[in-house]
């Protein structure tokens, strides 16, 4: 008996012609040798069929089931090769890997025409039988001078992670909180926005898991992006090691990226910088790009479009800070005694979307940076004199 997971990948097959115990000794090969490769069915359940062409019926009943399933793969067993085309021979009498390596043929069949279908509904509008949804708008987050972050600690766990506070003093501990990006979806989601921006020309990311195909298509003139799936999966995606998933890019010519360009504009895609700090969010969970110091100091480039942006807990707050001057995350955590998860989010998505430029560890500014006040920066600023007083 296969196990509930095995079972529901493992190809669903009508089997036609055998007596019960020629069946079982199937059925049985199956599970012993098999190992999950292929489940046996209703035909109306079935994506193939094995067939022993050897009963009398036999080929009345195969040109029934080609009629009634003409995509379906056929496997043939028979002393003599059929006349039928299209069908996969297995010559009696057979071993059972014979019949086995039949099945897997049928199986690579599949993989092939499913990658077959998807490619060609990519290629013809690269987003054309996708349904988007209309991204909601989001709200400017109140500011207020005083954030409850105890009252946030269990919040937002989706985006920040559940990680406690490590000893940052603690090399073993502090290992804890970095990952690679490059091993995660958010790498390529990164190199296919760098590939669009280079050569204006839009890119369509594919990534198949599972014998599914999904696509995001990133548009470098608007700064949009179009998906065929939604948040929930693309978060899980991003929780999927890379190795399961299979990725490539796809760029296209200036017409078909222009016609792209009015698709998104018809249909009101989202933003492109919201798509990649989200997937940040949920590839981080609260941590660190591998290779980021705690003691660099780090200043945002600009203030970010939090109208736009998922605002974690504390996003105002530390963005107001590193707006101010350049200060290294060891001294943001102390001076806003938040927990860790929270700003390590925000620097992982700050980062993936380049707001944030990190100088090497002691260096100094050539000159003094002179920056337009923002609107909401005044009151932090204050906020941030009276905690620097209390440290």
């Amino acid at each position: 008996m296969l196990n509930p997971a095995a079972d529901s990948k493992a190809l669903a097959v009508a089997v036609f012609g055998l007596d019960d115990k020629a069946f079982g000794r199937l059925e049985l090969a199956m599970q012993k040798m098999g190992k999950g490769l292929a489940r046996f069915v209703a035909e109306a359940d079935s994506v193939a069929a094995i067939f022993n062409l050897d009963q009398p019926q036999a080929a009345a009943r195969l040109e029934s089931y080609r009629r009634q399933y003409p995509d379906n793969e056929i496997i043939i067993l028979s002393l003599k090769p059929p006349r039928a085309e299209d069908v996969i021979f297995v010559k009696k009498p057979f071993a059972m890997d014979d019949l086995l390596q039949a099945l897997r043929q049928v199986q690579k069949r599949e993989r092939r025409k499913a990658g077959q279908r998807n490619s060609q509904e990519m290629a013809h509008a690269g987003i054309s039988s996708v349904t988007l949804k209309q991204p909601p708008k989001s709200r400017l987050a109140p500011i207020t001078p005083v954030v409850d972050f105890q009252a946030e600690k269990d919040k937002d766990r989706k985006f920040c992670g559940s990680a406690e506070d490590v000893d940052l003093a603690d090399a073993r501990q502090r290992r804890a909180i970095f990952y690679s990006p490059g091993d995660t979806l958010q790498g390529h989601l990164q190199a296919a926005r760098s590939q669009a921006r280079e050569r204006g020309q839009a890119v369509i990311m594919a990534i198949r898991y599972e014998n599914e195909v999904d696509s995001i298509t990133l548009l470098p003139a608007s700064g949009r992006a179009l998906m065929s799936l939604d948040d929930k999966k693309l978060a899980y995606l991003c929780s999927v090691p890379l190795y399961c998933l299979e990725i490539r890019l796809l760029r296209q010519n200036a017409d078909k990226t222009a016609e792209l360009e009015e698709n998104a504009r018809r249909r009101e895609a989202g933003s492109l910088d919201a798509l990649l700090w989200k997937v940040a969010l949920w590839s981080a969970r609260g941590r660190l790009p591998a290779g980021t110091s705690l003691d660099a100091p780090v200043q945002l480039r600009h203030w970010p479009n939090f109208t736009r942006l998922h605002v974690t807990p504390g996003a105002f707050s530390i963005a107001a800070l590193l707006h101010d001057k350049p200060m290294s995350l060891r001294l943001l955590l102390r001076l806003l005694a938040i927990p860790q998860r929270y700003l390590f989010a925000f620097c992982s998505a700050a980062l993936a979307l380049e707001l944030l430029e990190v100088r090497q560890q002691g260096s100094q500014p050539a000159e003094a940076r002179t920056r337009p006040a923002h609107p909401q920066r005044h009151l932090f600023g204050l906020i941030m004199q009276k905690l620097k007083r209390a440290v």
